[in-house]
């Protein structure tokens, strides 16, 4: 910012040291090469031997400042941590992007999804100090899904009718294999059991946004229809 002041110099050309409140700290001497006007850091100014007005440039000093967000789990809220001694933290705006993508992806929406992100915290400039960018990467961690499945003994012969229920992953993406009870788990297959005997179901739930994908398991037995109790045939 342009600050203009009436000043004399002391014992020819000097530069005159003011704090920040432009106060008059100390002089020191500079010879003679000495300009009317010069771009300097804040509390610097430079004078001549005369009393005549002398608009100074006064640059803000170099703010520091940092952000940090811990890794929270879905469904969290993200919360930015602050901190700057140079620009304060009463006026912050946060951007984020994912991981690694380009800066032009940042946007002000806070991510949702599980994923690794970077928040962007630009502290705005004040009065001494120029405006402060920090980053700092995050993760939002899936949590852990649940889900079941059943299937009721058939016959012989019968439909295999596996029942799932999930309040985390739903229901519209889920895989099933088989296997006979008791089977080593290599032994899962896609393909439907059709003959009688004991089996197991491992039905997968895939992973979304949130959550992480389940795996759950019910035994079922497909079985002859019974002999009747008093069976009897018809002849003629």
């Amino acid at each position: 910012s342009d600050i203009t002041l009436t000043v004399k110099a002391k014992n020819g050309n000097k530069v005159g040291r003011y704090s920040e409140n432009l106060s008059l700290e100390k002089w020191t001497d500079v010879g003679e090469a000495l300009e009317d006007g010069v771009s300097i850091m804040a509390g610097d100014i430079l004078v001549s031997t005369d009393s005549f007005p002398v608009t100074l440039n006064v640059n803000r000093k170099k703010g520091e400042a940092s952000v940090t967000v811990a890794d929270l789990y879905y469904g969290e809220t993200i919360s930015p941590v602050v901190v700057s001694d140079t620009n304060g933290i009463g006026n912050v705006t946060y951007k984020y992007k994912e991981k690694g993508a380009a800066d032009s992806s940042y946007t002000e929406i806070k991510p949702i999804a599980a994923g690794e992100y970077t928040v962007q915290a630009t502290f705005a400039q004040t009065a001494n100090y120029e405006e402060v960018v920090a980053t700092d990467d995050f993760s939002i961690l899936r949590k852990k899904g649940a889900g079941s499945v059943t299937i009721s003994d058939l016959y012989y012969g019968g439909t295999i009718k596996p029942v799932v229920a999930s309040d985390t992953n739903g229901t519209n993406d889920v895989t099933y294999k088989y296997k006979k009870k008791g089977a080593h788990d290599s032994t899962y297959t896609d393909v439907l059991p059709t003959e009688t005997g004991e089996y197991t179901v491992q039905a997968t739930f895939a992973q979304t946004a949130g959550y992480e994908a389940v795996v759950v398991t019910a035994d079922f037995q497909i079985s002859y229809l019974p002999v009747p109790k008093n069976p009897y045939s018809i002849s003629g």
